[in-house]
């Protein structure tokens, strides 16, 4: 500004000369007798000259400025390459040409820088360093481009962490769903020969309860032919007891006959005796006398003889009574245990259909467990197979952020978030990162992410 002042002073300074001179010289020429037309053109040249000074003074000024206007007005509009030509060998002027050119080449030197930034973070590298120092205003952008790839980072690096996790999780349960799928193959298999061998069991506990039925009914038919044979023994002890009473009577009989043998021998002997004593009158009957008295004692003998053969029948009356009446006792008990068996025949009968009946239900209930078992598998065998499907997702997706280079360890440190905040520019971006939420740019709350270190790294 000193610059243009003193040309000023001096511009103007001619001019004032110009001027006292012009008005020395008008008294002399008005005295010499010069109309004042002369006067009149004197003024009007000297306000032409002074107008003149001042465009050459515009252009000289304005131009530059005009170019330098015009330089701004590009630079407005994106064009950050166009070199800026000094225009002025005013020192006021150069200022501003040095300054515009400065101001084009740090703009410059940011854009460039940024795209550098922009086109390793799209290349998939989260690591890149800015290579210039962002200073005044410019730092809130770097820390917006930082909060940004903390952010990219922070999502990234949970992708990758959760998709490593899904991958194990998924690559876990395919492994467990397979031996789900082998032991429900395995239990199916199993269980089939389960089924097989109840249902052998179970044929074989009907047969049982077939048999065990008809077995009752026998035992049935014996315990009542025995209970026969017990009444027909029975009857057949009464009869020997009958028989036995009849002996005894008949013995007594046959004592009586005996008895009367003796006294018919001894009227024999008392006959024989007479007729002795009659002589020959009583020859005849003393012949009458023996034949009674032998006769008599063939009756004594014959008596003798029916009584040994009474007392042997009724010893063995007595003797098949003892025995007929142990076989009776033994054919009570006999048809005591008949009845004991065709009651247990009864409740085995009963309880081997029971069994028959679980037997049937178990067999139902395996065929269940069968059905069950084999859905099982099949849904294990899915399951497997959705969770193959789900690793190799998870491997996609791992493979995906793979091609993004990351930093090992992002800085979330309580000093790094002391310095931004210090800084006054970001902390509702990247000094809360620490809490529940943080805000975006427009001051929306976002999720929390790890946030990097932003003054090295975008």
């Amino acid at each position: 500004m000193n610059s243009i002042k003193n040309k000023m002073i001096a511009i103007f300074g001619g001019l004032n000369l110009l001027f006292g001179i012009l008005t020395g010289i008008v008294p002399v020429l008005t005295h010499g007798g010069v109309t004042s037309l002369f006067q009149i053109l004197i003024s009007v040249s000297f306000l032409a000259l002074t107008l003149y000074a001042a465009a050459n003074i515009s252009n000289w000024i304005c131009r530059p400025l005009d170019y330098y206007t015009q330089r701004l007005e590009d630079l407005a509009q994106g064009d950050l390459h166009t070199a800026v030509d000094d225009k002025s060998d005013l020192m006021e002027l150069k200022s501003l040409y040095v300054a515009l050119n400065d101001t084009s080449r740090v703009l410059n030197t940011y854009i460039t820088d940024i795209k550098c930034g922009m086109k390793a973070l799209g290349e998939g590298d989260l690591t890149v360093k800015p290579n210039v120092e962002f200073v005044g205003d410019f730092t809130e952008l770097r820390d917006s481009i930082m909060a940004i790839v903390a952010s990219f980072q922070s999502i990234l690096s949970q992708i990758k962490v959760a998709s490593s996790r899904v991958s194990m999780g998924a690559e876990q349960l395919s492994a467990s769903s397979q031996d789900l799928s082998r032991g429900a193959v395995s239990q199916a298999s199993s269980i089939e020969e389960l089924a097989t061998t109840i249902g052998s069991i179970s044929g074989r506990i009907k047969e049982n309860a077939d048999n065990s039925s008809q077995a009752s009914e026998r035992v049935k038919f014996v315990g009542g032919q025995i209970r026969e044979s017990n009444k027909k023994m029975q009857d057949m002890l009464n009869a020997m007891l009958d028989i036995n009473e009849s002996s005894k009577r008949i013995s007594k009989i046959m004592k009586d006959i005996e008895d009367i043998a003796f006294q018919t021998n001894i009227l024999a002997l008392n006959a024989a005796i007479e007729a002795a004593r009659a002589g020959a009158a009583g020859k005849g009957f003393a012949v009458v006398a023996d034949e009674v008295r032998n006769l008599a004692a063939k009756s004594k003998e014959a008596s003798q003889n029916t009584a040994a053969l009474i007392d042997n029948s009724v010893r063995a009356v007595e003797y098949g009574k003892q025995l007929a009446s142990e076989t009776a006792e033994r054919m009570q008990e006999v048809t005591k245990g008949a009845d004991d068996v065709v009651e247990t025949i009864d409740c085995i009968s009963k309880a081997t259909e029971e069994q028959s009946k679980s037997a049937a239900q178990i067999t139902t209930g395996i065929d269940l467990i069968s059905n069950v078992v084999h859905t099982t598998s099949a849904a294990s065998q899915e399951s497997a197979a959705a969770s193959q499907e789900l690793f190799d997702q998870a491997q996609v997706l791992k493979n995906v952020v793979d091609r993004f280079k990351l930093t090992d360890n992002p800085v979330t440190s309580k000093e790094y978030r002391q310095e931004l905040e210090s800084s006054g520019r970001v902390s509702k971006q990247i000094a809360k990162s620490g809490s529940t939420y943080k805000t975006d740019l427009s001051g929306r709350e976002i999720a929390p992410s790890v946030v990097s270190d932003g003054r090295d790294k975008y």
